[in-house]
């Protein structure tokens, strides 16, 4: 499961946050998480990238929350190779991957944010999953907007949901 926090709503949306669980519906649990803070200068350099003014005014307001995320942030190219990794690691090379709605996490922001460094994303458009399409509602949620808190909430949902929907999950 991967959720991010970014900078805007639109198609290449910096992201600021990146959040990755590994979970197995065979063995109903989690794995290893991911947490990347991305460096907003770094990713402002590369072409295509942008970010909105309402999207500032909102982690401003957020003044702890936007200070937490830029005190450990790694360049872009580093945290994007960070995930690239951690999904190597915990999946294997052909991973499925899951967010909740497609088009944003990995249509609007990763996919835009791996062709500005040069990459592609890695996986395949054909193993990407939509947890909203389960039907199991949204997530119970702290409001922190902390990618692995959403991860990890949206992870424990479907492992917990597998048993009835097993096959469709596989």
């Amino acid at each position: 499961m991967i959720d991010t926090e970014t900078m805007g709503r639109c198609p290449g949306a910096v992201p600021i946050a990146i959040g990755a669980v590994p979970f197995s519906v065979d063995r109903r649990e989690t794995g290893p998480m991911l947490r990347v803070h991305v460096d907003l200068d770094s990713a402002m350099a590369y072409d295509g990238l942008s970010v909105e003014a309402g999207t500032i005014t909102f982690w401003m307001r957020k003044s702890d929350g936007w200070l937490q995320l830029q005190k450990s942030a790694v360049p872009l190219k580093k945290g994007l190779s960070l995930l690239r990794m951690h999904l190597d690691r915990q999946c294997g090379p052909s991973p499925k991957v899951w967010a909740r709605g497609t088009d944003f996490d990995f249509g609007l922001v990763l996919r835009p944010a791996f062709e500005a460094v040069g990459r592609g994303l890695p996986w395949s458009y054909s193993n990407q999953r939509d947890h909203r399409t389960l039907g199991l509602g949204r997530p119970e949620h702290d409001g922190t907007h902390d990618p692995v808190a959403d991860a990890y909430a949206q992870a424990r949902q479907i492992v917990d949901a597998s048993g009835p929907v097993r096959n469709l999950l596989s």
